[in-house]
């Protein structure tokens, strides 16, 4: 039985693909190792913010600051259609793009604290729900790891 140049580039093709698809398994278990890693710190960071905030608040406090933050919100969505008209038409100094800038932080920025609020509000229910996606995330990493 001879061994032809095509028999030894076949079989170091074989090889290669071999090594190929190897590093490749490797690295997609290290990169979905460490985005789960990842998520079950930044979700250990909620829940300890939760566990923080969640007992200080009285009902009526969350009501009045989601009401100030939906109050902020409407009157940012109201807001930033002058400065955005004058934008589009031409007609607008580089004051009115800080200004459009401006109210689509406040809009931002009162989204955000109004679902905070809201997690707030549910403080039960959230690091329950929190426990349940750490401890699941928790079982994915160590399966992970035992590969």
């Amino acid at each position: 039985m001879e061994l032809t140049t095509q028999d030894l580039k076949s079989v170091i093709l074989a090889l290669l693909t071999m090594a190929l698809v190897y590093g490749f398994k490797r690295f997609w278990q290290y990169r979905t190792k460490k985005a789960i890693a990842g998520k079950i710190e930044g979700l250990k960071v909620e829940q300890e913010w939760l566990e923080r905030v969640g007992n200080s608040f009285e009902e009526a406090v969350l009501f009045s600051f989601r009401l100030l933050f939906i109050v902020l919100f409407l009157i940012g969505v109201a807001s930033i259609f002058g400065p955005l008209l004058e934008f589009v038409s031409g007609a607008a100094s580089p004051f009115t793009l800080f200004k459009f800038a401006s109210w689509a932080l406040v809009i931002v920025a009162s989204f955000v604290s109004v679902s905070k609020l809201s997690q707030i509000r549910r403080y039960p229910e959230e690091t329950e729900r929190l426990k349940q996606k750490i401890k699941a995330l928790e079982v994915c990493l160590s399966k992970f790891e035992d590969q």
